[in-house]
């Protein structure tokens, strides 16, 4: 019993683990890609406070 106990903890602070590393990758990948973009095309995204907004500059 009381290693079956040990083994659900374990599971689960396995997957606590898992998930906060996939959300920052998540978080990484998604500002990698806001960077290509910027890199791309500099005047078309502009980031604040992690909200995206898209300005279109006047020709």
């Amino acid at each position: 019993m009381l290693s079956v106990l040990k083994k659900r903890i374990i599971t689960q602070n396995t997957a606590r683990l898992f998930l906060k590393k996939a959300f920052l990758y998540d978080k990484v990948i998604t500002q990698l890609i806001e960077v290509f973009i910027f890199l791309l095309k500099p005047d078309t995204l502009i980031s604040q406070n992690g909200k995206r907004f898209f300005w279109i500059p006047n020709e």
